[in-house]
C-alpha cells in the first residue's frame, strides 16, 4: 500500500508539470502555425521600384538603425515607414511571457515624391512560455526582414 501511496504521488507530479509544460506548448504551436499561415498568404517582400546605386555612392541605410514605430527620414533622398499592430494577445512590457502576434510593415519610401519603393510584411510570435528564469522565444517570418528588404531594394552595378 505504501508503494501505491508513492507512485500515486509521482503521476499526480508528473500530470501537473506536463499540464504546466503541455498547454503553453500546445498554445505556442498554435500561435507558430497561425504566424506561418499568415506569412504565407501575404507576408514577404515587395519591390515596387528597385534603385541602381552608382558605384561610389554609400548605402543610403548603412549608417542608420530602426528605432521605434513611424516614419524616419534616413537621408535628404530616402526614408523608412515602421507600422507595428498587434493581432492577437495584449503585449504587456512587465509580462514579456504574454503570447502576442505582430505584424510589422517596413516601408522605404522616396522623399522627393513620397514613392514607396519598397515593402516587407512580417509576422512575429512572442512569449508563451510558462513562467520561469529563461529568455521568452519567438517565431517570425520572413527573417532578417528589415535588412533584407534594403538589400533588394538598393543594387550597386557589377564590376
Amino acid at each position: 500500500m505504501k508503494l501505491f501511496r508513492i507512485r500515486w504521488k509521482e503521476a499526480v507530479a508528473l500530470l501537473l508539470i506536463g499540464l504546466w509544460w503541455g498547454i503553453p506548448a500546445l498554445r505556442i504551436w498554435q500561435a507558430d502555425r497561425l504566424v506561418d499561415e499568415l506569412c504565407a498568404r501575404n507576408g514577404g517582400f515587395n519591390v515596387y521600384e528597385p534603385v541602381l546605386l552608382s558605384a561610389d555612392e554609400p548605402d543610403p541605410f548603412s549608417q542608420f538603425e530602426a528605432t521605434g514605430e513611424g516614419a524616419a527620414q534616413v537621408t535628404a533622398k530616402y526614408g523608412r515607414v515602421r507600422k507595428t499592430r498587434t493581432l492577437r494577445g495584449k503585449p504587456d512590457p512587465v509580462d514579456g511571457a504574454a503570447l502576442v502576434i505582430l505584424e510589422d510593415r517596413y516601408q522605404i519610401v522616396r522623399s522627393s515624391d513620397k514613392r514607396l519603393l519598397g515593402e516587407v510584411i512580417a509576422y512575429t510570435r512572442k512569449g508563451g512560455d510558462p513562467v520561469g528564469p529563461w529568455d521568452w522565444p519567438s517565431h517570425s517570418c520572413p527573417k532578417q526582414a528589415e535588412d533584407g528588404l534594403e538589400k533588394r531594394i538598393f543594387r550597386k552595378p557589377r564590376a
